[in-house]
């Protein structure tokens, strides 16, 4: 049974908070998935956690890939089943956005 540490992106704070929640090894954590490890993570903390360390580092792992590899595609539709939206019609707009100022000193935004 192979240490949940011993996947990619898990360090030893993660793989700790995981064994606290009774996912130790990495049979447990393929079992239940990123998605449900993450929300008894974040139901045992009694908090939203970050997602960037925890869900998408989780999903990651799973895969067996680098963190910084894990699409921007697939980290929103992480985060859209994380708060429990549907994952239809998902737009991604990659353009900046910036914040003007006008002479009142009320913000309005707008793309570029």
């Amino acid at each position: 049974m192979a240490r949940v540490t011993a996947l990619p992106n898990i360090g030893a704070r993660v793989g700790r908070a995981l064994e606290a929640v009774g996912l130790g090894s990495e049979e447990d954590l393929r079992g239940v998935g990123a998605l449900e490890a993450y929300r008894r993570l974040c139901a045992a903390a009694n908090r939203t956690l970050p997602r960037r360390p925890y869900l998408y580092g989780l999903d990651a792992a799973l895969s067996g890939i680098p963190l910084s590899d894990l699409p921007v595609r697939r980290r929103v539709l992480l985060s859209r089943e994380a708060l429990g939206l549907p994952a239809g019609g998902l737009v991604i707009d990659s353009r900046p956005q910036v914040v003007i100022r006008s002479r009142g000193g009320r913000r309005r935004k707008s793309r570029r």
